[in-house]
C-alpha cells in the first residue's frame, strides 16, 4: 500500500511517503507467511508531466527477502476542449532469492473529461526479462470515472495478450474520503486465462490520519496473478504506519491514474466578489449569486478543498478565512457546477488546462 498524494492545481508538488507494514500473505500455491514491508515512495508533479519512484522491500518470517524498485512517468499534451493525451513509461527490477527480473513498458492514453465524469482509452506494451528470456505482452485498456462530492468511482477493462494467452480483466474501484478518514474498495474478475489463479478478487482499505503527517492504514483482500510481471496472486491482511510529507490528498485519488482536465471558464460565475480584510489576519469574502442554492470556494489556502459560503441577506453569500498577505489562487462554483474565476480579479492558466483566479491580499 502506498500513499496517493495529488497535486494541487496551479503549482508543482513533491510528495514523499514511507509505509512500514506488518502483513500476513498467502501467495497462490504457497503456504501462508508473515512479512514486514518497507515501501518508500516519491512523486514529482509538474504542469505537463509527473514521475513516481517506488520501492518495496519485503522481509519474510522464513528469513528470505525480496525487493522491487520501479520508476514510472507520464507526460501530458495540452488540453483541447475536454480532450487530453498522455504518454506513459515505466521500468523496474525485482529480486527474490537468486532470481532477478527486469521489466519496462511504454503506452499511450486518450482522456475525455469533465468536472464530474470522464472516460479514457489506452494501449501499452511491456517486456519482461528473467530466467526464461524476454517475454513481451500487449494491453488495451479503457474505462470511465465519476465524482460526486467526496465519493469517486471508476470502472475499467484491460485486455492482455502474452504469447499464446489472451485474457480480460474487469474492475471497479470506489473511494470515499472525509477530512482525515479515507475508505476504498476494489473488485475485479478475469476471463480467458487458463493458467490458474484467482478468477475474482477484491479488497478494502481504511486510512486514518492521526496527525498531518502520520496515518494508520488497514487492508484486507486478494489480488490476481500478474503474468506480464511473472508474479503470483495471493491474499493478504495488512496493517501499516504511513509517514508522509503532507496530509492526505484532498482531491480524489482517481486524479492519480485518470487525469481529468477542466475546460477554461473565465466568465464570472457570480455577480460580484468583494474582499475585506478584518485587521486580525482574517479576510471576509462576500459574493452575490442570484438564484444560488449553494456557493463553494476553493484555493491554495484550503488545500483545494471545497469550502461552503454561508448565505446572508438576499443573494449574498460570505465566509471569513485566515489569509496571509500575498497572491493566492482561488476559484468559485455555484450549485456544484464548474469552477470559475471570481469577477474583478486576475486570471491565469492552471496545470490542468483550466483557469484559476489570482487574489492579492495587500494588508
Amino acid at each position: 500500500m502506498t500513499a496517493l498524494l495529488c497535486a494541487a492545481p496551479g503549482r508543482a508538488q513533491v510528495s514523499v511517503s514511507t509505509d512500514a507494514t506488518a502483513a500476513s500473505v498467502h501467495y497462490d500455491g504457497f503456504l501462508r507467511s508473515g512479512v514486514v514491508l518497507l515501501t518508500p515512495m516519491a512523486r514529482i508533479d509538474r504542469p505537463r508531466f509527473s514521475i513516481t519512484g517506488r520501492g518495496t522491500f519485503s522481509f519474510f518470517e522464513s528469513g528470505n527477502r525480496a525487493a522491487d524498485v520501479v520508476l514510472a512517468g507520464s507526460a501530458y499534451t495540452p488540453a483541447w476542449e475536454r480532450w487530453q493525451g498522455e504518454l506513459t513509461a515505466d521500468a523496474g527490477v525485482s529480486r527474490y532469492l537468486n532470481n532477478r527480473t527486469g521489466y519496462g513498458g511504454i503506452g499511450a492514453r486518450l482522456h475525455h473529461s469533465g468536472p464530474r465524469a470522464g472516460f479514457w482509452l489506452g494501449t501499452s506494451g511491456t517486456s519482461v526479462t528473467g530466467g526464461t528470456g524476454a517475454i513481451r505482452s500487449f494491453r488495451g485498456d479503457g474505462g470511465a470515472w465519476l465524482r460526486h462530492g467526496t465519493f469517486a468511482a471508476s470502472i475499467s477493462a484491460i485486455g492482455t495478450t502474452i504469447r499464446d494467452i489472451d485474457y480480460l480483466d474487469g474492475g471497479l474501484h470506489m473511494r470515499w474520503s472525509r477530512e482525515l478518514l479515507e475508505l476504498s474498495a476494489t473488485a475485479g474478475a478475469r476471463t480467458g486465462d487458463e493458467t490458474g489463479g484467482a478468477r475474482a478478487w477484491g479488497d478494502v482499505t481504511a486510512t486514518a490520519w492521526i496527525t498531518r503527517n502520520i496515518a494508520i492504514v488497514a487492508g484486507h483482500g486478494a489480488y490476481p496473478a500478474d503474468i506480464t510481471q511473472l508474479s503470483p496472486g495471493g491474499r493478504y491482511t495488512a496493517l501499516s504506519i504511513r509517514l508522509a510529507t503532507r496530509p492526505p490528498a484532498l482531491r480524489d485519488a482517481l486524479a492519480r491514474s485518470v487525469r481529468y482536465p477542466t475546460s477554461p471558464l473565465v466568465r464570472p460565475v457570480v455577480a460580484t466578489f468583494d474582499v475585506r480584510p478584518n485587521g486580525d489576519g482574517t479576510v471576509r469574502l462576500r459574493v452575490r449569486a442570484p438564484g444560488a442554492a449553494e456557493v463553494d470556494i476553493a484555493g491554495d489556502f484550503t488545500d483545494w478543498e471545497a469550502v461552503s459560503l454561508v448565505r446572508g441577506r438576499g443573494d449574498s453569500w460570505e465566509i471569513v478565512l485566515p489569509l496571509a498577505r500575498g497572491t493566492h489562487r482561488v476559484n468559485i462554483r455555484v450549485n456544484g457546477g464548474e469552477w470559475g474565476v471570481p469577477p474583478g480579479i486576475g486570471a491565469a492558466p492552471d496545470d490542468f488546462g483550466g483557469v484559476v483566479g489570482l487574489l492579492v491580499i495587500s494588508g
